[in-house]
């Protein structure tokens, strides 16, 4: 098993004890269903902010809550940025989980559920997008072989979503998987944090640990890093 499939697996069953209540509700054959053995069905927005100051301030006003839950919306994916938790490293910032908690507070008051989401694009403001892991952590990894954007030719030419298959962003990720320079414990001890702030509230359904894949394959089989 390779680290970051362990690191996950440890991380995923530390959200699992500590979210077990999370709105009364459990998973049966892949459906979310409540103690009456209703199947829950959510409807709702992505909500992410991607740049400082990593949150939706929007979520902050009632009155736009409120009128969410009136529009039906019972459900959001919240972006939850490692780049806003952990901006140095070990450091965190006591300020952003302080305000995304009054963020979630609000919601569950509202009657509206939240899947945290460790949102990227790309990796890195490294490899041509913003922070989906902290800055920091991208440039303690060895570089890659050749200079961003090899092999393509220009960065600006493509479709921002053609920009996986550079090296610098499969690479990047690599090195994530590989628990390059404690890359993977640095995510564990993130996920870890956030789980044991937000564990009381109810309408936390549940994580999603990391968004998109990629690898060092990538460039050799493009069909299978998807």
């Amino acid at each position: 098993m390779k680290p970051l499939d362990v690191v996950l697996l440890i991380i995923f069953s530390f959200l699992i004890i500590y979210c077990n209540g999370s709105a009364n509700v459990h998973v049966s054959d892949s459906f979310i269903v409540d103690d009456a053995g209703r199947i829950r069905i959510y409807h709702g927005l992505n909500l992410v902010m991607k740049g400082f100051p990593w949150y939706p301030s929007e979520l902050l006003d009632p009155i736009k809550v409120a009128n969410l839950s009136q529009f039906g919306i019972n459900c959001i994916r919240l972006g939850m940025m490692w780049a806003g938790v952990e901006p140095e490293p070990q450091k965190y910032n006591i300020t952003y989980l302080n305000i995304m908690k009054q963020i979630i507070e609000l919601l569950e008051s509202n009657q509206i559920f939240v899947l945290l989401d460790m949102h990227q694009d790309l990796l890195s403001s490294r490899t041509g997008s913003y922070d989906g892991i902290p800055a920091w952590l991208y440039d303690r990894f060895p570089p890659p072989d050749h200079p961003y954007p090899w092999p393509l030719q220009s960065a600006t030419r493509v479709s921002w979503f053609d920009l996986y298959l550079t090296e610098a962003c499969s690479h990047g990720f690599q090195c994530l998987y590989d628990n390059t320079s404690g890359a993977t414990e640095s995510m564990g001890n993130f996920w870890r944090l956030v789980a044991t702030t937000y564990k009381e509230h109810s309408n936390v359904l549940g994580t999603n640990l990391r968004r998109m894949r990629s690898r060092k394959g990538t460039l050799q089989r493009p069909t299978s890093s998807y």
